[in-house]
């Protein structure tokens, strides 16, 4: 998602992922609406539409990719990078990007057990195994708390925004960072990526584009 959220070249990236989506679906490519000065409204929308527009488009791309043969994957990639005139460079960045996504070979760490967790801002994911007392995961001079409800739920608890339930996936939108959670039954795997300096978080247009 770090990559789609890229904004040079007018969100490219972003751009590109929807053309190759709309390929991959044998869809025409409307290039007015995937031009670069569609691109604006991705500039205005806040980091939380931001950030579930390109989760829902990395979901949506990784599924494909998963279907397809990686030559497959190439030909729609450059061909959406063409028709929008974007350096085929791009195409190979996203292309090694959603692989990686669809097919996993990173072996996480083995669960610790633990009641502060300090998660590095560099993506590196860091385990720890989920018990019946709270868990709060520091970034950077952020706090997030992991704790049981009533009904038995796990809820990711972060001061001033509701409680979220926890579970088999949840990226959060951290002001600041993107905080993702991977767990399994009693296992919780955690990795963090910190904006840089800089990055707008207060902005307040939606994002109206789909997948």
């Amino acid at each position: 998602m770090a990559f789609l959220m890229r904004p040079g070249g007018g969100f490219a990236a972003l751009r590109l992922a929807r053309a190759a989506t709309l390929s991959m679906r044998t869809q025409p490519l409307d290039l007015e609406s995937l031009g670069p000065l569609s691109a604006a409204k991705y500039a205005q929308a806040t980091a939380t539409a931001l950030l579930e527009f390109a989760r829902r488009g990395a979901e949506t791309l990784v599924s494909r990719v998963a279907e397809l043969t990686p030559e497959e994957v190439a030909r729609h990639l450059q061909g959406a990078a063409g028709a929008l005139s974007l350096d085929v460079t791009l195409a190979a960045g996203l292309h090694e990007v959603l692989h990686r996504a669809a097919f996993p070979d990173e072996v996480l760490p083995e669960p610790v057990h633990a009641a502060l967790l300090e998660v590095s801002g560099d993506g590196t994911f860091r385990s720890v195994r989920l018990g019946d007392d709270p868990l709060t995961l520091q970034v950077a001079d952020r706090l997030v708390t992991l704790r049981l409800d009533y009904k038995g739920d796990r809820l990711a608890v972060l001061p001033g925004q509701p409680p979220v339930v926890v579970g088999d996936l949840l990226v959060m939108a951290v002001p600041g960072m993107r905080l993702m959670l991977v767990r399994q039954l009693d296992w919780l795997a955690v990795a963090a990526e910190v904006d840089p300096p800089g990055t707008e978080t207060d902005l307040a247009t939606l994002i109206a584009d789909e997948f």
